[in-house]
């Protein structure tokens, strides 16, 4: 499903920057953008065309159920959603919520837009976009929720992105990233991701 506008849906969604991922000589090139309210109908046509059983083939039932249910919990509503894509085609999205005090990751998931091909670094955009909109808000923590049996290594991928654990049970990790951390993440990854903002004049 690509990024457009038709009779039946429309959308206002707000760009927010240009990605590229820079990974063994190949660059790949993504676009960021909010969700706003009048994007709902476009949220739920683009849930409901993710197959991803067709998608990505092989896997466990019990991992395509975990996948499904993080896909439908990020994309079920518009609230603070940004959307990852490749050449017009949704690849990725991460929902927060913002207090007065700090940033709550309620979801992030990718999926793959060609079969059997998951997009490199597309999580890690997805959470560089949000670092920076942190910064700016002048927060100090993020926190998130992780599942422990989640099928693509989620809490290791977090902690490479400045997350920590303080607790959790046997099915959750609770992870968190000071605002103190991150400068070091951007560090880190500057010569794979490029994060260009749009201008909002």
């Amino acid at each position: 499903m690509k990024i457009q506008k038709t009779d039946n849906t429309s959308f206002r969604m707000i760009r927010l920057a240009s990605a590229e991922a820079r990974f063994n000589q190949v660059v790949n090139k993504f676009q960021l953008y909010k969700i706003t309210p009048e994007d709902s109908q476009y949220l739920n046509k683009l849930r409901n065309s993710i197959n991803l059983e067709e998608l990505m083939p092989n896997m466990k039932p019990e991992d395509y159920m975990l996948w499904d249910r993080i896909l439908k919990q990020v994309l079920n509503t518009y609230n603070e959603t940004i959307l990852l894509t490749k050449e017009d085609k949704p690849c990725g999205a991460l929902k927060y919520k913002k207090t007065p005090r700090h940033y709550e990751v309620l979801g992030r998931v990718t999926w793959p837009i060609e079969k059997g091909k998951r997009e490199p670094f597309a999580g890690k955009i997805l959470v560089m976009q949000m670092f920076k909109m942190f910064m700016q808000d002048n927060l100090n923590i993020i926190k998130t929720c992780v599942c422990r049996y989640n099928p693509f290594s989620t809490i290791s991928k977090c902690m490479e992105m400045g997350f920590r654990s303080y607790g959790g049970d046997d099915y959750n990790e609770l992870m968190s990233v000071r605002r103190e951390r991150i400068p070091a993440i951007f560090e880190k990854f500057k010569d794979i991701i490029v994060i260009e903002e749009e201008s909002q004049q």
